[in-house]
């Protein structure tokens, strides 16, 4: 991986467009860049008090080239003269490695022209790998043929189990293979940097460079008053230049992007970001604890893990002790049908072990999967090596990016967990079926059900009432309802409704010594997880049916009540308005 540092000056009455263009040309998207300088631009966001083109030109650069603005404006201008002040010289950083950036400054001393020392220390003893994704779908022969070279030892050991700490070691020893066999025999993609649209070539650099040059000798003859007919042949000679270059700049740009359009794959790629304005947000976070400006963005992290994931509280202890029940074991066709319906192309876990992997090793040795199922149904338990989720946090939209209220955290599980969640949740709709047991009026999350039926059914009751009562109606959200879950309530629910041995010894280890992991390409952060499920779990939106369905319960005729997830709707109704 490189690491490249530009030292750069952009003149003030140069072409911003074209001095972008230049950056563009070194290797600049796979890697990491650290860009100082006088960029003679205006915004906002560097302290001046309005923005001009040029300043807009640069903050789209450096947006779309997943660089920070490490200035701190409340440090002052970095340029003062007798008759001006400004922000003109900045300190761009990649945001991966921002975090190695330390006490960036301004110092208040004379130096030898109207700019000052900008001083900071990057501390950077190895430069660290980008994050990454295996290409799963090539290479799979390979890929097989290792696991094949080394999955017997595994497959002798699962016959001799006989408790949940052998299995947990089995689980982690598997994962291990198909992990070892991915970095053996698949290629590795990038997540970020990809290479981006650009025109810029040499003929236009030739073409702008000389224009640059006639525009210097016209403004010569004109300062140093030469004779009337050189000055004008001069202009002329420059303008006629300028024109030539627009031109090829206008076609250079259009034939460079009809090529880009017709030669770009991706079906949701950075083409489709850009024409429907989806920039990726993952690496911007606008909480700003303290308000303090020196908060990097390792700060920032804790403060919005700190919140969703707060330490445990005496009210989230959860007093259980699991006795193993009985369950009938899975078969053949259950495992076959999820597999077969697993989507390829979805993000993994922490192990970047993705479904397509483990579709190859079912294909494989079919039997060694379904053994392995219902070993861990046998004693009931959800392997802990796969409750450990990648968290990320995405801002809602419209939401203000400076409160943590406006993120929502979602959970990337590992996909083995995900295949063994999916069968459990089989087991566990036809228990709920069986015995009737989430009421008729939850519309979230359950099959023939849905949004619109939902809105149609209240319509339909609110009309039928309407003409013999006055109606109230009351549209309640829980406010993080899957993150603030309470487990002892949870538990004494499935107590209520009688739930068997099985389901409840199952979710039990699902929760037990649950951490959430936010990660990137110089950071790892960790919190322990007390109360709540993952968002991006298989089984949470049926648990969380489970958890509020004694509310859909009631008794009362004129008092009608409806849910779709964690969306509730009260409707009651009255003689007169007064009642």
């Amino acid at each position: 991986m490189l690491f490249n540092i530009f030292n750069c000056y952009f003149p003030p009455h140069d072409n911003i467009e074209d001095l972008i263009g230049e950056l563009r040309d070194f290797n600049f998207y796979n890697s990491f860049n650290l860009l100082v300088g006088d960029f003679n631009c205006k915004s906002r966001i560097w302290g001046y008090d309005s923005d001009n083109f040029r300043g807009r030109k640069l903050t789209e650069f450096i947006a779309a080239s997943n660089l920070h603005i490490c200035n701190i404006t409340e440090y002052g201008p970095t340029f003062q003269s007798t008759t001006n002040v400004g922000f003109p010289d900045l300190t761009l950083l990649s945001l991966p490695v921002v975090n190695y950036i330390k006490n960036w400054g301004v110092l208040d001393v004379a130096s030898h022209s109207d700019h000052k020392y900008i001083y900071f220390k990057l501390e950077l003893e190895d430069i660290p790998e980008i994050d990454f994704y295996f290409k799963s779908k090539y290479g799979q022969n390979k890929f097989i043929n290792y696991i094949k070279r080394h999955l017997n030892p595994l497959k002798k050991t699962l016959k001799n189990i006989n408790n949940t700490n052998h299995l947990k070691k089995l689980i982690k020893d598997l994962t291990d293979l198909i992990q070892k066999g991915a970095f053996k025999t698949l290629k590795k993609k990038p997540k970020k940097f990809a290479k981006k649209f650009s025109f810029w070539n040499e003929d236009l650099r030739i073409s702008r460079n000389k224009v640059n040059r006639l525009f210097k000798t016209y403004i010569k003859h004109k300062t140093e008053g030469s004779i009337l007919e050189i000055i004008q042949n001069s202009g002329n000679a420059y303008r006629k230049e300028r024109a030539i270059y627009k031109k090829l700049l206008l076609s250079t740009k259009r034939k460079a992007w009809e090529s880009f359009c017709l030669n770009h794959n991706e079906r949701f790629g950075f083409l489709f970001n850009l024409v429907f304005n989806r920039g990726s947000s993952e690496n911007f976070i606008g909480v700003n604890p303290n308000n303090d400006p020196n908060n990097t963005i390792e700060d920032k992290i804790n403060y919005l893990m700190d919140n969703f994931f707060p330490s445990p509280s005496s009210e989230d202890n959860l007093d259980y002790t699991p006795i193993i029940g009985h369950v009938e074991p899975m078969v053949l066709e259950d495992i076959e049908m999820v597999i077969n319906a697993l989507k390829g192309g979805k993000a993994p876990g922490l192990d970047r072990i993705d479904f397509r992997m483990w579709r190859a090793v079912f294909i494989h040795d079919k039997e060694f999967i379904l053994d392995l199922i219902n070993i861990c149904f046998k004693f009931n338990y959800f392997p802990e090596h796969l409750i450990n989720a990648k968290v990320f946090f995405l801002l809602k939209d419209g939401k203000d990016p400076g409160l943590c209220t406006s993120y929502r955290p979602v959970c990337l599980l590992p996909t083995l967990g995900k295949i063994i969640e999916r069968l459990f949740l089989l087991q566990l709709n036809k228990w709920l079926d069986r015995n009737n047991i989430i009421h008729h009026n939850q519309y979230g999350f359950r099959e023939g059900k849905s949004c619109d039926l939902a809105i149609h059914d209240l319509i339909e009751t609110i009309k039928i009432r309407m003409s013999s009562e006055h109606l109230a109606l009351v549209s309640l959200d829980i406010k993080s309802a899957f993150d603030t879950m309470n487990w002892p309530v949870l538990f004494k629910t499935l107590e209520s409704y009688g739930f068997p041995a099985f389901f409840k010894n199952f979710i039990y280890f699902y929760l037990k010594n649950r951490r959430v992991f936010y990660t990137n390409d110089v950071l790892e952060i960790s919190r322990p997880c007390s109360k709540g499920c993952p968002q991006g779990s298989v089984i949470v939106p049926t648990i969380w049916n489970i958890y509020i369905n004694s509310i859909l319960i009631n008794d009362r005729p004129d008092l009608h009540i409806q849910a779709f997830a964690d969306d509730l709707v009260l409707l009651i109704g009255g003689r007169t308005a007064r009642e």
